[in-house]
Formats: structure tokens, C-alpha cells, sequence
């Protein structure tokens, strides 16, 4: 009494194929299930940090507008005053763009202007650094 081989070849040529373990097909379910949810839970977590993200662009956009508003207060007449009227003429178009745009277009178009113009884009990094250095000491 032979008996033939579960995989392989066979004592008649036949090509046959691993035995099905019991219980397969539901493993496969649960992992199918487990990779939905935190595919689900990722998503989730997209959104927590978009929202978050949104929220602080608003509380930047105040930010800049109320800088602005008291550069124009505290900024006299002449040379000095032509400065700070369009530094914050700067601000409040700066805090203009950030109400207007969402979160994944500024990434975009700050991805475009890193790809147009490098070196600007490594100096503007470099001064920003510096200058949060100095704020953070």
C-alpha cells in the first residue's frame, strides 16, 4: 500500500498541490480584516493631522494679520514708515494666502518653487533656521 505525496509528482505523473491546512481561509479573512482596519485607522490618522495642520495655518494667518496691523500702528511717517507699510502689505498677503489655500497645495506649490529656484530656496531655508535659533534660545 503506497501512498502518494501530498505535492510533487506522483507515482502516476500527475502534478499534485500543497494540502489546504484547515482553517486557511479563514487566517486569510482575518488578515484581510486586520489590513482593512488599519488602513481605516491610517486614513483616520490623515485627517486627525490634515485638521490639525488647517488649524494652524488659521492661527498663523491671525498671527500675521494682527503683526501687520500693529506694524502699521507703531510705524511713523517717512522712509521707515514706507518699510513697514509694505512689510505688512507682505504679511497680510502672506496671511491672505495661507486662508485661501489648503494644506496640500501650499506643500505643492512649495515643492514647485524648491524645484524653480534651489539656491533661493536652500538660502530662505538657511535664514529661517537661523532666525528660529535665535527666537527658540
Amino acid at each position: 500500500m503506497s501512498q502518494e505525496p501530498r505535492y510533487g509528482y506522483g507515482s502516476s505523473g500527475q502534478t499534485g498541490s500543497y494540502p489546504s491546512e484547515p482553517g486557511m481561509d479563514n487566517e486569510q479573512e482575518q488578515s484581510g480584516g486586520m489590513t482593512d482596519k488599519m488602513n481605516e485607522r491610517m486614513s483616520q490618522m490623515g485627517d486627525k493631522v490634515t485638521e490639525q495642520a488647517d488649524m494652524q495655518k488659521d492661527r498663523a494667518a491671525e498671527g500675521l494679520e494682527k503683526t501687520a496691523g500693529k506694524m502699521r500702528e507703531q510705524m511713523g511717517g517717512g522712509p521707515a514708515g514706507q518699510v513697514g507699510e509694505k512689510m505688512a502689505g507682505s504679511l497680510e498677503k502672506t496671511a491672505g494666502y495661507l486662508r485661501e489655500h489648503q494644506t496640500e497645495e501650499m506643500w505643492q506649490d512649495l515643492e514647485q518653487f524648491v524645484k524653480e529656484h534651489p539656491i533661493q530656496a536652500a538660502v530662505t531655508a538657511a535664514v529661517a533656521g537661523f532666525v528660529v535659533a535665535r527666537v527658540l534660545r
